[in-house]
């Protein structure tokens, strides 16, 4: 729904807030799963503006305060308070993560257009190729059944 393109030397989480903002008008996140690139104050605080519970890989060395006060704070506290919630929903980025794979794998992880433009078009185009891709092996196995 909303991505930006990035250069290999910078790191993604920089355009956090960027994604977020240009979201559609009529979309309305519940959670937020990312992982520990994504664990600061400020991207919590960001994604806790837009009602949002940011459900972000907490790191190992996490001090979990008995009042939190901060968003990032109440997402450690909530992480290590009741795990296997947190767990349960955090696991559904896998799904997000199998489709990037995926689509690596058909396609390749390089981008080779140079200019912005092209270099967005291709993403779409491999977004696209791949959607269409699974829709027609859906359709072949509900055939075959």
């Amino acid at each position: 729904m909303s991505y930006s393109l990035t250069e290999s030397n910078i790191h993604e989480s920089k355009q956090f807030s960027i994604n977020w903002n240009k979201l559609p008008e009529n979309v309305y996140p519940f959670h937020s799963l990312a992982d520990s690139g994504y664990t600061s104050n400020e991207i919590c605080n960001i994604v806790t503006e837009w009602d949002a519970i940011p459900y972000h890989s907490i790191k190992k060395n996490a001090i979990c305060k008995k009042y939190p006060e901060s968003a990032y704070e109440k997402m450690v506290y909530h992480a290590r308070h009741f795990p296997k919630q947190f767990q349960n929903i955090y696991s559904k980025r896998n799904l997000v993560e199998t489709v990037f794979s995926m689509i690596d794998s058909s396609f390749g992880y390089r981008i080779r257009c140079r200019s912005k433009v092209g270099r967005k078009n291709e993403v779409h185009a491999k977004i696209s190729s791949h959607n269409i891709r699974m829709i027609c092996s859906q359709n072949f196995m509900n055939n075959l059944v």
